[in-house]
């Protein structure tokens, strides 16, 4: 365990679990694509309680269908509500959570 500022490489490549929080800006819109979750340790997972945007959700859900080692706890989904057939309700290694802001209709 480490206790100095590593950057997102780094992070997703050694830690047990990633949990994103950040807001959604044109910066980080797609933030969590292909490349992060697929350098993922084996056994890791993502949790995500930021913008459903934030991760590019067709890329995760791509190297989660063919890392079934990994795993991801989704908050929101984009869109939201997540259209029927949504690629992460479709994965036995996603979990998908009812985001408390989206049912009280706060987004």
């Amino acid at each position: 365990m480490s206790d100095r500022p590593v950057g997102l490489d780094e992070l997703f490549a050694t830690a047990d679990v990633v949990s994103v929080h950040t807001p959604l800006t044109a910066e980080t819109r797609g933030l969590v694509g292909r490349r992060l979750p697929a350098a993922m340790k084996p056994g890791a997972g993502k949790v995500n309680t930021a913008r459903g945007a934030v991760p590019d959700e067709l890329s995760l859900s791509a190297v989660l269908a063919e890392r079934p080692d990994l795993f991801a706890v989704l908050d929101v989904t984009d869109p939201w509500p997540p259209v029927p057939g949504s690629p992460p309700f479709t994965l036995p290694d996603v979990v998908v959570t009812p985001s408390s802001p989206a049912a009280l209709g706060r987004r």
